[in-house]
């Protein structure tokens, strides 16, 4: 979802288009040099529109999104350009409005979002969506208003799929400016229980708790993220303001660590991970593990790599692997691995990319263990077009000769209940992980969350052939109730392919989760509004995995408008 390019090459005035489409599920071996998709038709309300004396176009990147309980893919906010007659001038703002993905079409959420910002409209550019434990959407801050005047709509909703309603949960004013972040609020569901129900990071890197029942907020102003300390007291002396190309949290990656049944690699479940800052600050190299249970932050982590803008992401095997970015570092295009059960010790890959994806990049795990790695730009973003093009890491498990199966698994798991599967290898199976399927944008996957299945027994029923029986996992707040990779590990750690299933909360729970994992749905959306244009499909987009040109320069500001203390290029995702 995103902008496509309407020339192959990118030159100083390329236009834009909106585009959604789906990314081929199967890659062939070795990738051609490019790839022919079709665009999926999107539910604008307006494109290319004359309303009066106003031209107004919408679009959906700089959205947030995350995948819905029964596997939607669910988008919301964007962007709104306005151009006013005779004088040209132009405005832009967030959208008010969602759209949900099937598979197939590209449909428009009926209710559109309640919780004004300051201009007093509910509009929403780069907001952050998070599933919740009862499959509830919490939609976080954004922009209402970009450009000329930029406002911040620090609001909190949640949108029940089910219902088909929305509900405040903090208003604009309640909010504490802790939460704001140019790009995306971090945002994870808390796996333990507590008052609060998510943890957020801002720019400034402080934790910061919301409880979604009543709006009560948190926020550990003494608990920074470390080595941050002259930047906060500059925070505060300037009343809170701060310049968002210097905050910690700028350019910076986060990520839960894996939620361990027996909390056995060395952390308490729930901890943390952020990493990476604003380029050319003291926090480019720099890992931070928060420890929330403990309320505190471990000592810094020197990562082997200079980046910002990059990617964290967790592998089956248990490693953290980092990757993308952009830096004048000269193994920008190596990968990171971190081995979370000894302490987040790194290794630098050999392999390189020979490119720098930074700003907009980024990277998907698939169900084959590999890593999609697309878009970007180089080291100076002001100056550099979006690539169009990707590439798949592969992981060095990927290379193993002796690398198990699995054989079937179920296309359900209900939490707390046993399930069985079937495998083949040369060891028995000795673990199992859901991986969150991937819904990355800007330096945070709004999806990503990893859960230890340990294996109950198993039995052989073969040369080398083994029946498993695990236990789902225990509550929603380990596993908040949606679609998940399952993959199976023999005792060294090399992980079968990822079977595609679904996590459901089980009966009795009154929950819009429960409601979904057994097929209820109201009608909660339907086509553009009556009377509002909607962009169709048109010429198919070509996907490139080659090493783009050197592009001339920047394109000229036609689509995007300016954010607040960033350029006007187009936002990825």
């Amino acid at each position: 979802m995103g902008l496509a390019r309407q020339s192959p090459e990118p030159t100083g005035s390329t236009s834009t288009i909106p585009c959604s489409w789906v990314f081929p599920a199967s890659l062939p071996s070795p990738l051609p040099s490019t790839f022919e998709v079709s665009p999926v038709a999107e539910p604008l309300d307006y494109y290319q529109t004359t309303v009066g004396l106003q031209y107004v176009t919408d679009n959906l990147f700089c959205a947030g999104h995350t995948l819905t309980a029964d596997g939607f893919f669910f988008a919301a906010g964007g962007t709104r350009n306005v151009w006013t007659y005779p004088s040209m001038t132009v405005t832009i703002s967030g959208l008010s409005y969602c759209g949900v993905f099937d598979g197939t079409t590209f449909a428009r959420v009926s209710a559109d979002m309640t919780a004004d910002g300051p201009s007093g409209q509910p509009y929403r550019w780069y907001p952050t969506v998070t599933r919740m434990t009862d499959g509830r959407l919490l939609v976080t801050a954004g922009f209402d208003d970009v450009s000329p005047a930029s406002s911040v709509n620090r609001s909190v909703e949640i949108f029940d799929p089910v219902e088909g309603t929305w509900t405040i949960v903090s208003p604009n004013p309640d909010a504490p400016p802790e939460i704001l972040a140019s790009d995306y609020t971090h945002v994870v569901v808390l796996p333990f229980e507590d008052s609060a129900d998510v943890l957020m990071f801002g720019e400034p890197g402080i934790p910061t708790y919301l409880s979604v029942s009543d709006g009560t907020w948190t926020t550990f102003d003494s608990l920074p993220r470390p080595d941050t300390a002259a930047w906060q007291a500059e925070r505060i002396a300037n009343g809170g303001s701060w310049n968002p190309f210097t905050a910690p949290g700028a350019g910076a990656s986060t990520v839960m660590l894996p939620y361990r049944v027996n909390q056995d690699w060395g952390y308490r479940n729930g901890t943390t991970v952020v990493a990476d800052g604003p380029p050319g600050s003291e926090w480019t190299q720099s890992v931070d593990v928060y420890d929330q249970l403990a309320g505190e932050w471990w000592a810094t982590i020197t990562a082997p790599v200079q980046r910002s803008n990059a990617s964290l992401l967790l592998l089956p095997d248990g490693h953290l692997l980092r990757i993308n970015g952009h830096s004048p570092d000269p193994n920008i295009g190596r990968a990171e691995l971190f081995d979370i059960r000894n302490g987040l010790q790194s290794e630098l890959g050999t392999a390189d990319s020979g490119e720098q994806r930074g700003y907009h990049s980024v990277a998907v795990l698939r169900p084959d263990g590999s890593v999609l790695v697309g878009g970007g730009r180089d080291e100076v973003t002001a100056t550099s077009l979006e690539k169009p093009t990707f590439r798949i890491y592969y992981p060095p498990y990927m290379s193993a000769t002796d690398r198990p199966s699995l054989l079937s698994a179920p296309k359900t798991i209900t939490l707390g209940a046993p399930f069985t599967i079937a495998y083949a290898g040369a060891t028995p199976p000795a673990d199992m992980v859901l991986m969150g399927l991937g819904s990355f944008t800007h330096e945070f996957d709004q999806n990503q969350r990893a859960i230890q299945v340990p294996v109950a027994h198993s039995e052989p029923g073969g040369t080398g052939l083994y029946s498993a029986a695990g236990v789902g996992p225990a509550s929603s707040r380990i596993a908040p109730p949606g679609f998940y990779m399952l993959f199976v590990l023999d005792g060294n750690r090399l992980p079968t392919q990822g079977a595609i299933l679904q996590v459901v909360a089980p009966a009795g729970l009154s929950s819009a989760a429960e409601a979904l994992g057994a097929g209820a749905r109201a009608p909660v959306w339907a086509a553009a509004r009556e009377g509002s244009p909607r962009w169709r499909a048109g010429d198919p987009v070509v996907l490139d995995d080659r090493k783009p040109k050197a592009s001339p320069g920047p394109r000229a500001p036609d689509m995007g408008g300016a954010k607040p203390g960033r350029d006007s290029l187009g936002c990825g995702g």
